[in-house]
C-alpha cells in the first residue's frame, strides 16, 4: 500500500475503551485491536517521515505477505515451546483443513507444560536466578518460580510476592528474590528499577549523569526503601545472626559464604537501620556518611538530564517493601514494560536492526555487585545484542517514559491497557499476540541503521536455550527424556564449559544477560562441538533411522523435519538424495551435520 489512509480508529480511543471494559476480551477481539494499533502507529510514523517529502519521492509502506503453514508452525513452536515441532505434528498440521488451525495450534501450545518451562527460562534470566547465593542453595526459590510460570500466576501477583516475601526460602520460597545479591540491596534495587520499570539507574551508583534521570542521592534514597527488610545468615534459632543488610558501610567488604549449618533468611526490620552516603560523595545535597531516608520518584514529564522529583517514603516498620511494591506495580510503566518484554520475545522490537553482529566471543565484564563495589561505570549493565554493554541506556527507550516518540508511546499504552484488562495474565496476552494478523506475516530482515516495522516479526537469532533444546532433540532423535537435559532442566547457571554457554546462555550476573549474537565460539560449537558430533554420528539414532528409511526421498524429508522443522523444497530433496546415494558411508551423517550448520538452524523467521 502507498500510505495509510483508512485508519478509522484512534489509539487513544482504543486504549480508553479497553480500560473501561467496553470491548470484548476474546483473544481474537484483542488481537484485532492490536492489529489496528499497529496500523495506527506505523501510519503515524509514515506520515511524520513523509510530511516534508514530495509525494512522488515518498517510500511506500509495504505490508508483508502472510507466511505459509510450514513457516507458521515452526515459528509458533520455537516462540512458545523453545523447540522445533516433531515430524508427525508438522505433517498433520500441513494437511489439516480446519479454518482456524493456526489459532487452535497456538492455544494448544500455550497450555502445554513446555510453554510454562519456556516462560520460566525468560523469568529466570530476567531475575538473575542462580542455583546458590553465597553458597546457600536456592532450590526452593527456583521451584517456586518454575511453578509460578507453569500455573500462569498473574504477573503483578508474582512481582508483589517477590518484593514483599520474607523468611527462610524453605518455608517462604519467594523470599529468595531479595537474597539474590547476598545483601547488596543497592544492586537489588537498581535491578528492580531496570527489569520492572525500564529505568536504568546504574550510573547513579557513583555520580550524577547529565543524560540520566537519577542523581546519586536519589540512588541511595531508592536503596533505602529496602531497609524495611533485614538479610541475615546464621544457624537456625541463633539469637544474633550476622546481618548482611543493612549494615552501614560494610557492603563494600568481600562477601563471606554461608558455611554448613547456617542459613540465609530475610525478615521485617523491627527498627530501620539507615544506609549512608559513600565516603566519596561530592554533591551539595549531602555529606559523606550522611544517613539517607527512603524516597520514591514521581513519574512526571521532564527534559533530558533533569532529575525526577522524589517524595519521601513512609517506611513502615514490620513490612518488607510493601510500599515499594505498591509503587512499582501501580506505575503505568509496570504494565508497559511487561507488554514490551512479551512483544520483544515474539516480534523483536520495531525500530531495531536485526541482531546479527559477529563477535570474537560473548563479552565478559563485571557483575552488578562488582560494578557497585568498584564505583566505576566501566563494563556496566547487561550485555546488548551486539555484545557490548547497555551502560546507562534503557531497553525500551522510545516506547516508555519520557520518549518524544508519540506513536510508539501510544502503541505501548494500547498493549498495556489490554494486559491490565487481562489482570496481568501473560499467557493470555501471548495468545492474543499470536492471534494477530501481524504475527502471521513474513518476517522482516532489518538492515543496521534502518527502522523496523511492527507489521510482522523481525528476523532474529534464536535464544541460546532454544538452540540447545533443538540440538538435544536432534542428538536423541526426539527422545530426550532420560537421555539429555533440556534447557529448563539444566542448572540455572551451567558450567562455563557447557555448550549452552557457548550458545549465549548467561551467567546471570545481570538481568536479561543471555545473548543472541553470532560469535566465533558459537560457530565453532556447531561445527566441531561434541553435541553436534554425537547428533550427526554415523551410529547416532537419527542417522541410523535415516539410513533405514525407505524410499530415500522420505528419508530426506525426515532429516529436514528433524533438524529444521520443515519439509525440504524439491531442489533440496533432489540434491540431498543424490549426495547420499553417492556417499553411502557418510551421506546421512554429513546431511545432519550440514543442516545443523545452516543459518536457518539458529534463526527465527
Amino acid at each position: 500500500m502507498s500510505g495509510p489512509t483508512d485508519l478509522h480508529a484512534s489509539v487513544p480511543g482504543i486504549m480508553l475503551a479497553a480500560q473501561s471494559g467496553s470491548f470484548p476480551m476474546t483473544p481474537d477481539a484483542v488481537a484485532g485491536r492490536i492489529d489496528q494499533a499497529i496500523l495506527q502507529m506505523e501510519g503515524d510514523i509514515w506520515r511524520q517521515q513523509n510530511e516534508k517529502v514530495a509525494p512522488g519521492q515518498r517510500k511506500p509502506l509495504q505490508m508483508p505477505p502472510q507466511v505459509s503453514d510450514e513457516v507458521f508452525i515452526r515459528r509458533a513452536y520455537l516462540d512458545l515451546h523453545a523447540r522445533l515441532p516433531d515430524a508427525a505434528t508438522v505433517r498433520a498440521f500441513l494437511v489439516s483443513t480446519h479454518p482456524q488451525k493456526r489459532h487452535v495450534l497456538v492455544d494448544r501450545l500455550l497450555t502445554d507444560p513446555m510453554s510454562g518451562a519456556r516462560r520460566f527460562l525468560r523469568l529466570a534470566d530476567m531475575l538473575r536466578v542462580k542455583d546458590a547465593v553465597l553458597g546457600y542453595p536456592m532450590r526452593s526459590y527456583v521451584e517456586w518460580l518454575r511453578a509460578a510460570a507453569a500455573s500462569d500466576m498473574a504477573y503483578d501477583k508474582m512481582v508483589r510476592a517477590l518484593l514483599t516475601s520474607s523468611g527462610e526460602i524453605g518455608k517462604v520460597p519467594a523470599a529468595g528474590f531479595l537474597m539474590t545479591d547476598g545483601g547488596h540491596m543497592e544492586v537489588t534495587m537498581q535491578e528492580i528499577m531496570r527489569v520492572f520499570l525500564d529505568e536504568n539507574i546504574q550510573c547513579a551508583t557513583c555520580h550524577d549523569h547529565p543524560f540520566t534521570d537519577t542523581t546519586q542521592m536519589q540512588y541511595y534514597q531508592l536503596a533505602a526503601c529496602l531497609t524495611g527488610v533485614e538479610l541475615t545468615k546464621g544457624v537456625p534459632g541463633a539469637v544474633r545472626p550476622a546481618r548482611l543488610w543493612p549494615v552501614g558501610g560494610s557492603v563494600l567488604t568481600p562477601d563471606s559464604p554461608v558455611i554448613p549449618g547456617e542459613q540465609l533468611m530475610t525478615q521485617p526490620a523491627k527498627t530501620r537501620v539507615p544506609i549512608f552516603l559513600p565516603n566519596d560523595y561530592l554533591y551539595r545535597d549531602g555529606k559523606p556518611g550522611d544517613a539517607v531516608k527512603p524516597g520514591l520518584p514521581v513519574w512526571t514529564p521532564k527534559g533530558m538530564g533533569v532529575p525526577r522529583p522524589f517524595l519521601p517514603a513512609a517506611g513502615r516498620n514490620g513490612e518488607v517493601a510493601v510500599e515499594l511494591a505498591d509503587w512499582v506495580i501501580g506505575s503505568t510503566r509496570f504494565a508497559e514494560v511487561a507488554v514490551l518484554r512479551t512483544w520483544q520475545e515474539l516480534f523483536g522490537l520495531p525500530a531495531q536492526a536485526a541482531d546479527v553482529w559477529i563477535k570474537e566471543d560473548f563479552a565478559t565484564g563485571k557483575t552488578a555487585v562488582e560494578v557497585y563495589q568498584s564505583r566505576s561505570c566501566e563494563g556496566a549493565g547487561p550485555r546488548t545484542q551486539s555484545g557490548g554493554y547497555m551502560g546507562y541506556g534503557n531497553r525500551f527507550g522510545t516506547f516508555v517514559g519520557d520518549s518524544a516518540n508519540e506513536p510508539h508511546k501510544r502503541f505501548t499504552q494500547v498493549l498495556a491497557a489490554e494486559l491490565v484488562r487481562m489482570k496481568y495474565d501473560l499467557r493470555e496476552f501471548e495468545r492474543a499476540l499470536c492471534h494477530t494478523q501481524a504475527y502471521q506475516r513474513q518476517a522482516q530482515v532489518v538492515a543496521l541503521g534502518e527502522p523496523g516495522y511492527a507489521f510482522s516479526p523481525a528476523f532474529r537469532r534464536l535464544p541460546a536455550e532454544t538452540i540447545w533444546n533443538n540440538l538435544v532433540l536432534v542428538q536423541t532423535d526426539g527422545a530426550a527424556v532420560g537421555k539429555a537435559l533440556l534447557s529448563h532442566e539444566l542448572p540455572q547457571v551451567p558450567d562455563s564449559e557447557h555448550p549452552s554457554r557457548a550458545l549465549g546462555r548467561a551467567d546471570r550476573a545481570w538481568g536479561d544477560d543471555s545473548l543472541r549474537t553470532i560469535t566465533h565460539r558459537l560457530v565453532q560449537t556447531l561445527m566441531t562441538g561434541d553435541t553436534v558430533k554425537q547428533a550427526s554420528a554415523k551410529d547416532g539414532p537419527l542417522v541410523q533411522r535415516l539410513k533405514n528409511t525407505q524410499p530415500g526421498d522420505l528419508a530426506v524429508e525426515e532429516a529436514f523435519l528433524a533438524v529444521l522443522g520443515r519439509p525440504p523444497t524439491h531442489v533440496e530433496k533432489m540434491k540431498t538424495l543424490d549426495y547420499c546415494l553417492e556417499n553411502l558411508g557418510t551421506g546421512w551423517s554429513d546431511t545432519v551435520w550440514s543442516l545443523l550448520n545452516t543459518s536457518e538452524f539458529v534463526f527465527q523467521y
